[in-house]
């Protein structure tokens, strides 16, 4: 079962780590909307954001709780026993923030290379408007691996 939930973790942690990625995107998005950005800047952001964002490492993320169930199935010779092995992961608030910061901290970066002054100040503001107290979720999800067979 050990291996199985350790399937069920390492899933876990690759969808909640693309889900927070997506997220980090459209809330950057979101709080780029209304800057009056030409269309050449705006759409420059918006790669940067997408860009540093693919490449951040999401950290803090922790095994909640752990399900396995045993399931039956038939097979030619009889039934074999497989385990369903599932895992609730967590993310806290002040890690979610962190991932988010890095990624403006990416972002200025490249903007800074690329001597690019209306993309900084355009992350700069963004970045204040995200900077809303009880903005950033508790992220929460829930995957599923599976060991087999079993002689149980």
């Amino acid at each position: 079962m050990a291996l199985g939930l350790r399937e069920a973790k390492a899933e876990g942690e690759k969808k909640l780590a693309e889900q927070i990625r997506q997220r980090i995107r459209t809330e950057f998005g979101s709080a780029l909307e209304g800057q009056n950005l030409d269309g050449q800047t705006g759409s420059y952001v918006s790669d940067l954001i997408a860009k540093v964002s693919d490449n951040v490492e999401v950290s803090g993320v922790r095994m909640e709780e752990t399900y396995v169930e045993k399931a039956e199935e038939a097979t030619t010779s009889g039934v074999r026993y497989v385990y369903n092995c599932y895992a609730k992961l967590q993310l806290e608030k002040t890690d979610y923030a962190d991932a988010r910061r890095r990624v403006l901290d990416g972002a200025l970066e490249k903007a800074r290379i690329a001597a690019n002054a209306k993309a900084e100040e355009s992350l700069r503001s963004a970045m204040k408007k995200l900077d809303v107290p009880g903005l950033s979720p508790v992220a929460t999800q829930m995957a599923g691996g599976t060991e087999g067979p079993s002689a149980r």
